[in-house]
């Protein structure tokens, strides 16, 4: 008889103090956090000694995301927070709390501390929303760097817990450019480039393939990181095709056996054949040879290239090459960095687990779906946890005029082709088949805007989803202006009309990628004098 897999310990680096303690501070100095006191700044001093923690979990990832602190802010920012916490631990600490384990760090630990600091004299009730808030950075924070006992369904309902009053804290509600969904033009754009960048492999297939279960699936990196290779079926159809499905294992909080519980999800063939390469890759790593000689390890799909040398002389060796925990949140971080998408203000778009997680929620409410059906895709028991994905304003549509559509488009990579000065400079410049046609209804005629550099047929709705292709060719001198005019028209007859958000936001994409073209046409053409 088998014996059931146990949870894997905590032997993972991230978990660990680092073995450099040196860190540049965001002002470009080095701070030395090995010690008790660390000397952030010329007047500030974080004092590990006033901090109420044991030696712990709750501690190294304290200590970790101070240490994040120190790099991205300023040190007095990073002092005041310290400061926060460590008389909100404190008094937990004296009323019996416990803090040392962060799994008790949850939303009732939250709303027991609240009350807490409420009956402190010491403490005046305008400043409990800044008591709240840090701890609250800190649970997120380390829930997002995968830190072990920090619970991802614990920082849904802690991030869009209201403090103070202050709806800006409400990540799901929010329209943060950095925080709370993606709005469906940036979850578009994130798509648009994901496929662009799996056509070309401009990143490693693991990358690629976690990225798109992200976004398919909405899913906790904790269900990726227990995903092994035979959870992805194939079944050959009767017309000589072939279908795919993934069985996702189940994140069960009071079940201690890993994967004894499996969602089985039909799983879309583009993606279904990108991780039929990633089992083909694996097949030549160090692990396959460790596999035929002793046969005690799992088969993760996302594995390390050698063994965790701390788990392979244990009781838990069979999960010695899975991916680090916080490995998945580094892959968001390189997929963004690597797209150079931007938010709505300008600044890199922030991707991380739970902002997908929130963004595919949203979807399904948009598209229409139940309590029990939003429940069953996020994989909730509890109906309580998607509440709040209702109360979100995902109905709301906004107006993509010139002017917003002009502001937007800087910001947002919606075009990913080029444009050239004629057809002359067209890939398949001697082939009229590949022009791409515009039906002027107002002139009535057709006009061409580009050439298609695709030498396959792709079926796809010309001109409007050619914008958005990486295989297109905008002409310099067609009139994309008419272009851009019918789908702002559309979409305000669609608004008029009372459309669903789906179909009314279904072109928004586009209209910022004719926007695009249109602004690199102007710019060759001041570029050439002729402005």
């Amino acid at each position: 008889m088998k014996t059931p897999l146990q949870p894997v310990p905590d032997f993972d680096d991230e978990y660990a103090e680092p073995s450099s303690t040196d860190v540049i501070a965001f002002s470009g100095d080095v701070v030395d956090t090995s010690g008790v006191e660390w000397q952030i700044g010329p007047r500030e001093c974080l004092n590990w000694a006033l901090m109420p923690l044991v030696a712990g979990r709750t501690l190294l990832a304290l200590k970790a995301h101070f240490r994040n602190l120190v790099r991205r802010g300023s040190p007095a920012y990073a002092s005041s927070q310290f400061n926060y916490l460590a008389s909100l631990f404190k008094y937990a600490v004296a009323d019996n709390v416990r803090v040392n384990n962060p799994t008790a760090l949850n939303t009732g630990f939250y709303e027991r501390i609240r009350k807490l600091l409420q009956t402190q004299k010491k403490i005046s009730a305008g400043t409990i929303p800044n008591y709240l808030d840090a701890f609250r950075r800190f649970y997120l924070w380390c829930t997002d760097a995968g830190f072990e006992g920090f619970d991802y369904e614990e920082a849904t309902i802690l991030e869009n817990r209201v403090i103070g009053g202050n709806a800006k804290g409400v990540a799901v509600m929010s329209d943060d450019p950095n925080a709370g969904p993606l709005r469906p033009y940036e979850l578009d754009a994130v798509a648009a480039y994901l496929r662009q960048a799996t056509g070309e492999r401009v990143l490693p297939t693991a990358v690629l393939a976690a990225v798109w279960l992200f976004l398919a699936f909405g899913t906790n990196p904790k269900n990726l990181w227990l995903l092994n290779e035979e959870d992805l079926i194939k079944t050959a159809l009767t017309d000589g095709g072939v279908s795919y499905s993934l069985r996702i294992p189940r994140i069960k909080k009071r079940d201690a056996v890993l994967r004894t519980g499996f969602k089985s999800r039909p799983l879309d063939p583009e993606i279904g054949r990108l991780l039929e390469e990633l089992i083909q890759e694996n097949a030549d790593s160090q692990m396959s040879e460790a596999v035929r000689e002793n046969g005690l390890f799992e088969r993760p799909l996302f594995r390390r290239l050698k063994a965790h040398p701390k788990l392979t002389t244990t009781s838990f060796s069979s999960h010695a090459f899975r991916w680090p925990k916080g490995e998945f949140g580094q892959v968001l971080n390189r997929f963004a960095a690597a797209s150079g998408l931007k938010a709505m203000d300008g600044s890199p778009l922030s991707l991380t687990p739970r902002r997908l997680r929130y963004s595919f929620a949203t979807r399904l409410v948009r598209d229409g779906a139940s309590k029990s059906e939003l429940a069953d895709a996020l994989d909730h028991t509890d109906l309580q946890h998607v509440h709040v994905y209702f109360n979100n304003r995902s109905d709301t549509v906004i107006h993509l005029d010139n002017a917003l559509t002009a502001s937007l488009t800087p910001h947002i990579q919606a075009f990913f082709g080029m444009v050239i000065p004629n057809e002359q400079h067209a890939v398949r410049s001697n082939d009229p088949a590949s022009r791409i046609r515009f039906a002027n209804k107002k002139m009535d005629r057709l006009d061409y805007v580009g050439s298609c550099g695709n030498f396959s047929f792709c079926g796809l709705n010309a001109p409007v989803a050619c914008y958005t292709c990486r295989k297109y060719q905008a002409w310099l001198d067609a009139p994309h202006e008419k272009v851009l005019e019918f789908l702002l028209e559309e979409r305000q007859r669609l608004l008029n009309r009372g459309a669903f958000p789906e179909i009314t936001q279904a072109n928004d994409l586009t209209i910022l990628a004719v926007k695009e073209v249109i602004r690199r046409c102007k710019k060759m053409h001041l570029e050439l004098g002729e402005i």
